[in-house]
C-alpha cells in the first residue's frame, strides 16, 4: 500500500530525529543525558490541547514529539513522548526542518 509506505518513511523520518538528538547528547559515548519522556496529559497542557486530540494527531504522525505505537493484535496505543521532542517543537512553532510544516 502507498500509504503504509508513506508511514513507515515518516516513522524512520522519527526514529532518525530521535537517535541524532541522542547522539547529539553523548559524551564519550555514553549519555550525557537520559531520554526524559513526557506523560500525554502533561504533553497536551504544554500544548494547549486535549489529551484526546494529542493523540490522534500523533497517531496520524503529524505531532513530532514522539511516537504512537500499536502492537500487533492490540487495540490499544502507546505514546511515547520525548522532552527534547517537545521543546523543540514548542520552539520552533511546529517547524522542523526550514518551511517544512507539521
Amino acid at each position: 500500500m502507498v500509504i503504509q509506505g508513506r508511514t513507515e518513511r515518516k516513522r524512520s523520518g522519527l526514529k532518525e530525529r530521535i537517535e541524532t538528538n541522542m547522539e547529539m547528547h553523548s559524551v564519550g559515548g555514553e549519555q550525557s543525558m537520559k531520554m526524559e519522556r513526557v506523560s500525554t496529559r502533561k504533553a497536551a497542557g504544554e500544548l494547549c490541547m486535549d489529551v484526546v486530540s494529542l493523540q490522534h494527531l500523533m497517531r496520524q504522525q503529524r505531532l513530532p514529539i514522539g511516537i504512537a505505537v500499536k502492537k500487533e493484535g492490540k487495540s490499544r496505543w502507546t505514546y511515547y513522548i520525548y522532552r527534547n521532542l517537545l521543546e523543540q517543537y514548542k520552539e520552533t512553532g511546529g517547524q522542523i526542518h526550514g518551511n517544512e510544516e507539521i
